[in-house]
C-alpha cells in the first residue's frame, strides 16, 4: 500500500518519483488521462493512476481509505491543487512544486478542515540541494532528456518543442 502520490509528468514529477523510490518508498503518480508522458514513469516500475479515477483509488488502497500521507503536487497546472487537498488524507501534507504562473483554483476549506500542512518547496535547503547534486552525480536520479537539438540557430525551435505536451526535457546544444 503506497502513502505517497505524485500528481503531473513533467520534468519535476520525474524527478521526484525517482527521489521517492530511492528513499525506499514506491509513490503512486496521478497523470491526467491521455497524458503522452506517463509512459515515462512506467519504466521507473510505478503505478499510474488518473486524475478522474484518483477518489476511487484513494478509498479503495489507502489505509481506512482517508488518503496518502504525503503528497506531492507537482504538475505545473493551476489546477494541480484541488486534487492534492482531494486525496491527502486528514492531518497530511502536501508538497507544492509547481509555479504555473497564476492564482490556484482549490477548496481551501477543504484543506482546513482537513488540517492539511501545505509546503511551497522551490530548491529547499543548501543540505537538500547539495544532497540532490550528490544523486544526480551518482545517477541514482537520472534526468530525462527526450529531445536534443544542436546549434544556438535552433533556440526558437528547442523552445517551441519544450512546449509540446510528449516533452519532459529539451537540451539546446550549442
Amino acid at each position: 500500500m503506497s502513502r505517497v502520490a505524485v500528481i503531473g509528468t513533467g520534468n519535476i514529477a520525474y524527478l521526484a518519483t525517482q527521489v521517492l523510490l530511492n528513499m525506499g518508498l514506491q509513490p503512486i503518480v496521478v497523470a491526467r488521462r491521455g497524458s503522452p508522458k506517463a509512459t515515462y514513469f512506467k519504466k521507473l516500475n510505478v503505478d499510474i493512476i488518473y486524475v478522474d479515477e484518483a477518489r476511487e483509488y484513494v478509498a479503495r488502497y489507502t489505509l481506512e481509505g482517508l488518503g496518502f500521507d504525503m503528497v506531492f503536487e507537482d504538475s505545473g497546472s493551476t489546477e494541480g491543487l484541488e486534487p492534492a487537498i482531494e486525496i491527502t488524507r486528514p492531518r497530511g501534507v502536501i508538497h507544492l512544486k509547481s509555479t504555473p504562473g497564476a492564482l490556484f483554483k482549490a477548496d481551501m476549506t477543504k484543506a482546513v478542515v482537513k488540517e492539511l500542512r501545505i509546503i511551497g518547496t522551490r530548491c529547499g535547503t543548501f543540505r537538500e540541494f547539495r544532497r540532490s547534486v550528490e544523486m544526480l552525480k551518482s545517477g541514482a536520479v537520472k534526468p530525462l532528456i527526450t529531445s536534443v537539438l544542436h546549434g544556438i540557430e535552433n533556440g526558437l525551435e528547442a523552445f517551441k518543442k519544450s512546449l509540446s505536451r510528449e516533452e519532459i526535457k529539451v537540451v539546446l546544444r550549442l
